[in-house]
């Protein structure tokens, strides 16, 4: 006896469609963690978490039909270096690769440091150097 097949409903058929054509998300947020699955519940905490990911699923395959979203909470993420995507980390016209804010939030990627500890220079040697009128303005911190 030959199993029957029913057709799916219309509706049904329709909701398959759409979703297999919605890209796939990964979420990266300032507060996530690197270890995670990087789902909007468990974010990754890095853009090279996420860019790795993907790297990962075109080997493993490629990327899924209608391509990866990676999703940016708000906030702002601080680059200790340079991020860098290559030829690899391309998509297609049928499965793109996106960069984008959640939501339409506000996100910043900020690769610089923000210096603390500004003190007046008191070396004699530098402060002769300098115009007197400016002497007792110019200020100076440490780069380590």
């Amino acid at each position: 006896m030959k199993p029957r097949m029913t057709p799916l409903p219309a509706t049904i058929a329709l909701i398959l469609t759409v979703t297999a054509l919605r890209a796939a998300s990964l979420h990266v947020a300032p507060n996530g963690d690197d270890t995670n699955p990087g789902t909007s519940e468990s974010p990754f905490a890095t853009l090279e978490r996420a860019r790795d990911e993907i790297r990962k699923a075109k080997k493993a395959g490629g990327l899924p039909a209608g391509g990866i979203a990676v999703e940016l909470s708000t906030g702002t993420y601080e680059l200790a270096r340079t991020f860098e995507l290559t030829a690899e980390d391309s998509g297609t016209a049928e499965a793109p690769v996106v960069y984008r804010a959640r939501n339409g939030g506000e996100v910043r990627l900020s690769g610089g440091r923000r210096l603390s500890n500004w003190q007046p220079v008191t070396d004699p040697a530098v402060l002769e150097r300098l115009d007197p009128a400016a002497r007792s303005k110019v200020v100076q911190t440490s780069l380590r």
